[in-house]
């Protein structure tokens, strides 16, 4: 039986090994600066993209066009069916696009999933299917563990700044909470596929504290689990938490990742975030 072929989207954050070991496509999502659309991890360039940021501009971002995805489709068609694991449908129309492309290459069996998620939240997803496919599983066992592991996985963060998050049109319905909450540093929380702004704590010391107890909240601490630190330019507090969320956890994988440009823009550099999930029902 054909192995069934992974795709994703450039959103997806993993460790570095695991780019090198599989080659699991990333389609790119499009950030837009200056009057130029850059694609992420082909043309962006990541220093000037933090230095435009700094000097007070707010890039755009936009998903990848069907095509994009249909080249990929059609690329990898006759490895074996396709499975297209993609960020939340609720913060990106990336999923749409990958629908869409389904369209444009109707002889390849192709088959879409929202992810609900972002970043490694999005990864663990891509993991495990790669690994189980790898493994020979079929279609209906990856799609019911993506199900559990879409459900069974908690992701917090806290930004340095409000400003990124007010401005962006991608979380809307963080407006309002966020307008109220002054001085105090949010936990955004991915809920339903969608941020939602959670509780406020009064220093980034404690923010960051309460992103560990609150996803111990979440998973517990009595069963190995799979872990992320993911951030914006905060290398060192990444680190740190990661240290913590290690001794906090009875962790099977654990690493830190950089969020890409089109995550970073909705946050703002210095965002940091803890992501954690069972490592296996």
């Amino acid at each position: 039986m054909p192995t069934i072929q992974i795709v994703t989207d450039s959103t997806c954050n993993l460790p570095s090994g695991f780019w090198q070991d599989y080659a699991v496509p990333r389609i790119p999502i499009a950030v837009q600066y200056n009057g130029h659309s850059f694609r992420e991890g082909v043309d962006l360039d990541l220093a000037h993209f933090y230095r435009v940021m700094e000097s007070g501009l707010i890039p755009q971002t936009s998903q990848p066009a069907p095509a994009d995805f249909a080249e990929a489709y059609q690329r990898l068609a006759s490895k074996g069916p396709l499975l297209a694991i993609t960020l939340s449908s609720g913060l990106s129309g990336t999923f749409q696009s990958a629908q869409l492309a389904r369209t444009e290459v109707p002889d390849v069996d192709v088959t879409v999933w929202d992810s609900a998620s972002i970043s490694a939240g999005l990864g663990f997803q891509v993991w495990e299917a790669v690994e189980m496919a790898g493994a020979g599983a079929d279609l209906s066992a990856i799609l019911d563990r993506l199900q559990w592991r879409r459900e069974h996985t908690a992701l917090v963060l806290t930004p340095a700044t409000l400003k990124y998050l007010q401005a962006s049109g991608r979380v809307g319905r963080l407006q309002g909470a966020l307008g109220t909450m002054f001085d105090l540093k949010p936990l955004i929380v991915v809920q339903g596929g969608l941020l939602q702004a959670g509780e406020r704590v009064r220093t980034r010391r404690k923010a960051l504290a309460r992103l560990v107890t609150w996803a111990e909240e979440q998973v517990g601490v009595d069963r190995p689990v799979w872990a992320a630190v993911i951030h914006a330019r905060a290398t060192d507090e990444a680190r740190m938490l990661l240290r913590e969320v290690q001794a906090h956890f009875q962790c099977e994988r654990s690493f830190t990742a950089e969020l890409p440009a089109s995550l970073t823009v909705h946050g703002g550099p210095g965002i940091i975030g803890v992501i954690v999930s069972p490592a296996r029902p």
